[in-house]
């Protein structure tokens, strides 16, 4: 099961005016962590006018009257309420929420969408940032105070963008400490929530930061990971405005240093060397080669030996024991020559 059903610690009575004893047993449930962005945004937009609940066996969203079923026929005695969607599964009511989504962004004028949207992305920039912060405090980071290492956590990030609005600054910068290292690092927290590790004195990591547009509609159309081929380390602030994609890194022999890595390695990206390969730059053009011929050959050329023999057997009407046959097949697939002409023309015989 992708998603746990998780119950919800603080739930509401539903409602059920068809059996109002068994919606007793309706039990809210928390929205899974593990749904994609997708639905998340749609849930964001929803937020305190739709609920999740485990009932008869179904997953039932509700709307604020909390209807677990259809009821009424719109009389005053009798209001219609019905509940917004039910499943089998949360994943598809995942699957229902990403459609809902498609379907906003299609129609491109529903109220309130684009700032769910904008609102749902400022979350998760500010839980990724305390995330970060988080991490690099586990991982021995301190800030130093009038020269002194002293332990933070991602409350930092909550002074720092209070900080940012009281005086209007862009940015608070903090001067930090790394483990097993000297080399001067300071930690960025900027108004609009991101955070970067300015992991060398000379260089922030953070120019292209601009460009995040650039791949942004393309993640937004289900692109989840990059490979980045780079023979310098500006691609940090890339990496940092796209938390929840996965990066591979290509890297360039004395173009970076150990603080990259280290950086790296701190954010669970993966990365190798790109001189490791520039020693046989013709076996992988050969092995390109070799690899997309195959494929065209696979595509083109159809023929199962095992039938043509079987097909010929028949209409030629040759009677053999099934050891005469697997004896011929045997010598058939060892005289198999390819023979190609002047003109480029492929042909198949047999010597």
């Amino acid at each position: 099961m992708k998603h746990a059903m998780i119950p919800d610690a603080h739930p509401f009575p539903a409602i059920d005016r068809n059996d109002p004893e068994k919606a007793k047993t309706a039990i809210m449930l928390e929205w899974p962590e593990t749904f994609s962005d997708r639905a998340k945004m749609v849930i964001r937009y929803f937020d305190g006018t739709m609920f999740p609940y485990s009932y008869a066996d179904h997953i039932v969203l509700t709307d604020e009257s909390l209807e677990l079923t259809a009821f009424g026929d719109g009389s005053p005695e009798a209001p219609i309420g019905f509940p917004r969607y039910e499943d089998n599964t949360l994943e598809g009511v995942e699957a229902w929420l990403e459609e809902v989504a498609d379907q906003y962004d299609a129609d491109g004028d529903i109220a309130g969408w684009e700032e769910a949207k904008l609102a749902y992305a400022c979350e998760q920039k500010e839980a990724w940032a305390k995330k970060n912060l988080s991490k690099l405090a586990r991982h021995g980071w301190k800030l130093l105070v009038d020269g002194k290492p002293t332990d933070f956590d991602e409350s930092l990030w909550d002074r720092a963008i209070k900080s940012c609005r009281e005086c209007g600054c862009n940015a608070i910068m903090y001067s930090v400490s790394r483990p097993e290292t000297d080399e001067p690092s300071a930690i960025a927290i900027y108004k609009d929530g991101h955070v970067t590790e300015r992991v060398n004195e000379h260089k922030s990591l953070v120019d292209l930061q601009l460009t995040a547009g650039v791949v942004t509609e393309p993640w937004k159309n289900n692109v989840d990971g990059f490979l980045l081929a780079s023979s310098d380390s500006d691609f940090w602030g890339l990496i940092r405005s796209l938390p929840s994609a996965r990066f591979m890194v290509l890297l360039e022999k004395d173009k970076y240093g150990e603080y990259l890595t280290d950086a790296l390695k701190l954010n669970d990206i993966g990365y190798c060397i790109m001189d490791d390969f520039a020693g046989n730059v013709e076996d992988i053009k050969t092995g390109a080669m070799n690899k997309s011929i195959e494929t065209y050959l696979a595509e083109r050329v159809q023929l199962n030996v095992d039938e043509m023999l079987s097909v010929l057997y028949s209409e030629l009407r040759i009677d053999m024991t099934e050891k005469q046959k697997r004896q011929f097949r045997e010598r058939l697939l060892n005289n198999f020559r390819v023979k190609v002409d002047s003109s480029g023309e492929l042909n198949i015989r047999v010597d």
